[in-house]
């Protein structure tokens, strides 16, 4: 078991560090294990590895290349499910069906501006048209999801734009033209999403409200296709074939080889229906592996079966273990068998039995979501317990009834059952969104204890309690604050737009909120309130909504936090009153944290409105000045001699031309610089002018672009750097 870990592993380690990284990696494993273990372990290790590094190879051929960023071309794609809406585009995956011979595109991330077509276009519309194409590079944040790895786990090679559509057709699958034509009987909107989701695996296409829902309660997990339905779908085959049967069984006995066969042959043609998605390939793979050495009389147990069907997986579709499912969807099988073998679900009652089993289901998921960037709430384990029967066993069986049979009694009840799902999710939202998120060595704790009470039989009262009291004390140990701590800057990463968290002995100061999709889906909402938590103070440099869209949401959720801003009345709460005061008239209440004011006559533009905020510790000094322009920056440089130059100097206006004169830049020669923008490849930014500064120069300027979130530590010894950028990422952008 542990070689396989370490072949699985490879991928990770080619995508942080890099193929040669990867390939010594792989060879020194080889090369102990040909001493430790076995000369044909070690060979059979080296060859998979070699295999798995060249299909990764093979797969980043077709991500669209840098040459290409935000150039057009005409492609013929096809849209492979439902539409996504937003206010002013659709979005979809689509497949690419003929392209330029310079690229190789296989699935793009399809945006459609509305003005462009009068209404969705409907699964299996295929398109012709000129489309601006764009790298599947997304946001990089601390403990947040991985887009980068998303896209590339699931084939998705470019983002692409329509521009001028040139043709429409339709050439619908099968799957596609079940859809149109079931989801034309239902009522609810809502309710055809999820049924699309749970029979078609297109939760992709569920609309952004049901999916802040769904994953607000740490359920979205439910409606992906992949080991869980695998094993509910061949469950209910397993059953209505036995039912069926039953009434003939006097004259013919199927045995139980076939019977499982049977099943196989059933769940492998619905697989192939669905276009051989990689989440359920890998669980039908992982069900069909063990049946085929049943079959073909292999005696091997079932350690060996399931490391056999994580080896051809790693061979057909390496790229399956960059994301959660994988590793979730083994882990839990070799739960379940462990149970089994070591009789440990031995319980009289059969709803302790079941209790017992979730909550090992449920600590299973927890190291896999930390690993891949999701915080875990303690209410989701419950949430899960509650929900899960009822997709698993209400549901899904009457979403698979309604393929066959689409009565009206049954889509009524369906929708019914939806219905009341999402009522009590909204109420249970709220609670699942204000109960803390635990850190990782919490749960690693309780993990390991709930392991060590199962293997514990005796004294099982004793050990509770030992289990209760370890929890509460390391809670308490973590609710302590770190002594001793330095002051700590975080440039997230928020695409075009600018969000900053400034940490010290003093409070948690939060500049600017960044941007978001639309007019309301803001991306500290969608991805950094858990990971910033609790502030003390904000401070909004300016009211452009790159840099404040988030405002009413921090306003709601934290109604007293004390706020600043560069432009105070444009920010009111549904009262009608501002809640910030001005930055440019207010002192803030930190010794290490204050604001420069700008002259009344250089408040010229909303840009020069902005809050100049300078933050001093004994270790450095840093500077931010929002979308301010050259004219402030002479201003600071004229009245403000004695503060240059700064350690560290955020470029002003995400390094556009109108801000950083060269005066400025020289300045601070030396400095830490660090850009907060969301474009990889358009000249403006940073301006070529900046660029060339820093050529010149041979000044280093951290991008969030490139490097995804920027953390610096203010220290003794100088200014640390921590970013997050993958050797993934720095090849397509380098």
């Amino acid at each position: 078991m542990p070689i396989v870990l370490l072949v699985t592993s490879l991928p990770w380690c080619w995508y942080y560090f890099g193929f040669s990284v990867a390939c010594v990696a792989g060879f020194a494993t080889a090369i102990l294990l040909f001493f430790v273990v076995a000369r044909r372990t070690a060979c059979a290790l080296a060859v998979l590895a070699g295999i798995m590094l060249i299909g990764l190879e093979l797969d980043v051929k077709h991500v669209l290349p840098r040459s290409m960023q935000h150039e057009s071309a005409v492609l013929t794609v096809c849209t492979a499910q439902k539409m996504t809406e937003y206010p002013d585009f659709f979005s979809v995956n689509a497949r690419v069906v003929s392209q330029p011979d310079n690229i190789s595109l296989r699935h793009v991330r399809l945006t459609i501006p509305a003005s462009k077509i009068d209404q969705p276009l409907k699964p299996g519309r295929c398109i012709k048209g000129d489309f601006r194409l764009r790298q599947p590079l997304g946001f990089l944040t601390p403990g947040g999801f991985d887009s980068d790895r998303y896209f590339f786990s699931k084939h998705i090679d470019a983002k692409a734009t329509l521009l001028k559509p040139e043709e429409i057709y339709q050439a619908p699958s099968l799957v596609q033209k079940l859809y149109v034509k079931r989801v034309a009987e239902f009522s609810s909107p809502v309710a055809a999403d999820v049924w699309a989701a749970l029979v078609l695996g297109w939760s992709g296409s569920l609309q952004v409200e049901v999916k802040d829902l769904f994953s607000s309660n740490q359920l979205m997990h439910l409606f992906v296709i992949s080991g869980m339905h695998i094993g509910f779908i061949a469950l209910f085959i397993l059953t209505l074939t036995k039912l069926l049967l039953t009434p003939f069984s006097q004259y013919f006995v199927l045995p139980r080889g076939g019977l499982y066969g049977l099943t196989l042959g059933f769940v492998a043609l619905y697989v192939s229906l669905l276009g051989w998605p990689v989440p359920a390939t890998r669980a039908l793979l992982m069900f069909a592996v063990p049946l085929l050495m049943y079959f073909l009389a292999v005696r091997v147990s079932w350690l060996a079966a399931l490391i056999s069907a994580s080896v051809i997986i790693s061979v057909l579709q390496p790229e399956a273990w960059l994301s959660l499912g994988a590793w979730l969807s083994f882990s839990s099988v070799a739960v379940i068998l462990l149970l089994l073998r070591w009789n440990l679900l031995n319980f009289r009652h059969k709803l302790i039995k079941l209790i017992f089993f979730q909550c090992a289901m449920s600590l299973t998921v927890v190291p896999w979501a930390f690993i891949s960037g999701f915080p875990i709430n303690p209410f989701s384990a419950v949430l899960n317990l509650l929900i899960t029967p009822v997709i698993g066993f209400v549901l899904l069986p009457l979403a698979f009834l309604l393929c066959l049979l689409p009565l009206d009694e049954c889509i009524g009840l369906f929708e019914w059952v939806v219905k009341m799902l999402f009522r009590f999710l909204e109420f249970t939202s709220d609670y699942s969104f204000k109960t803390s998120w635990v850190s990782f060595s919490t749960i690693a704790l309780v993990v390991a204890l709930f392991v060590l009470l199962v293997w514990w039989v005796d004294n099982r009262e004793k050990l509770m309690l030992i289990m209760f009291a370890s929890v509460v004390a390391i809670l308490m140990l973590f609710q302590q604050p770190l002594a001793g701590r330095y002051p700590t800057v975080t440039f997230y990463d928020v695409g075009h737009g600018s969000a900053v968290l400034i940490e010290d002995g003093n409070g948690r100061w939060l500049v600017d909120t960044g941007g978001g999709y639309g007019s309301e889906n803001s991306f500290f909402e969608r991805d950094l309130d858990r990971q910033i938590a609790k502030l003390d103070y904000l401070i909004v440099t300016h009211a452009d909504s790159d840099h404040s869209m988030a405002v009413n949401y921090i306003q709601q959720n934290e109604p007293q936090l004390r706020a600043w801003s560069g432009q105070p009345d444009a920010f009111r709460r549904i009262a009608g009153q501002s809640t910030f005061r001005s930055c440019h008239q207010a002192s803030a209440p930190s010794p290490y944290l204050r604001f420069i004011p700008v002259p009344v006559q250089f408040q010229s533009s909303d840009n020069n409105h902005s809050c100049i905020v300078l933050y001093e510790t004994g270790n450095g000094r840093m500077i931010l000045t929002g979308d301010a322009d050259k004219t402030i920056e002479y201003f600071l440089l004229q009245q403000f001699p004695e503060l240059f130059p700064f350690n560290v100097v955020l470029l002003g206006h995400h390094g556009s031309d109108s801000s950083s004169a060269a005066d400025w830049l020289a300045a601070n020669s030396g400095a830490t610089y660090v850009v907060s923008t969301g474009d990889r490849s358009r000249p403006a930014w940073p301006a070529p002018r900046i660029k060339e500064w820093f050529r010149q120069s041979q000044q280093v300027l951290l991008s969030t672009a490139q490097s995804g979130t920027v953390r610096l530590q203010f220290r003794p010894e100088g200014i640390a750097v921590k970013s997050w950028e993958t050797a993934y990422r720095n090849r397509l952008i380098n």
